[in-house]
């Protein structure tokens, strides 16, 4: 993701099967809030579900293959609009929460949550639960699917990134991503996936 902003340059999130990387992004040579999150919460990228099924990586192709969780937990209003949700457990342990939402009248994937919670809830006398944790929120949302070379794919990429710290503050980030063109085998040069 490349961006036209001083302080916010972009960032390249990559997984080569063995190592995760995620380079730095602004001006002071640090990682986003939201890359330092994918970079601690590896999931995300090696599991392959960073971009949706724009990713080549997209597990549900090959479940068997990852030996994750996956648990149907019926259908929930999100938006307004009924979508199927799974629960998705990785074969390696980890905290965060992955939830794949789809629409049941196409199958499109149209929503991954994850959520995590570190830190814990503490009960004082003046508070029923004063709340000792820090709290993350991730969502990738998509739409506006189109036909690429038989495949239905999304043209709207929505990423939203919530953190609300221990001492009270929220901080929230939105990105949105309109494709003007989605081209399907193409050659890419290898120096794509270095980390600079």
């Amino acid at each position: 993701m490349k961006f036209a902003n001083n302080e916010y340059r972009g960032e390249h999130f990559i997984f080569d099967g063995k190592r995760i990387q995620v380079s730095t992004a602004t001006a002071t040579l640090s990682r986003s809030e939201l890359g330092g999150f994918l970079y601690s919460q590896d999931a995300v990228l090696r599991e392959g579900f960073w971009g949706g099924i724009l990713s080549t990586a997209w597990p549900l192709l090959d479940l068997d293959k990852r030996k994750a969780k996956l648990t149907f937990d019926g259908i929930k209003k999100i938006d307004g609009q009924g979508m199927y949700e799974l629960r998705y457990q990785p074969k390696k342990d980890t905290d965060l929460e992955i939830r794949l939402y789809f629409d049941p009248a196409t199958f499109h994937h149209v929503r991954t949550v994850y959520t995590l919670n570190t830190g814990m809830a503490m009960a004082s006398e003046t508070t029923n639960a004063r709340q000792q944790q820090t709290r993350y929120h991730l969502a990738e949302r998509f739409s506006d699917f189109q036909t690429i070379d038989g495949l239905s794919l999304p043209a709207r990429y929505d990423i939203r990134f919530t953190e609300e710290l221990q001492s009270g503050s929220t901080t929230s980030y939105e990105w949105e991503i309109v494709e003007s063109s989605i081209n399907n085998n193409i050659s890419l040069d290898p120096r794509n996936f270095d980390v600079k």
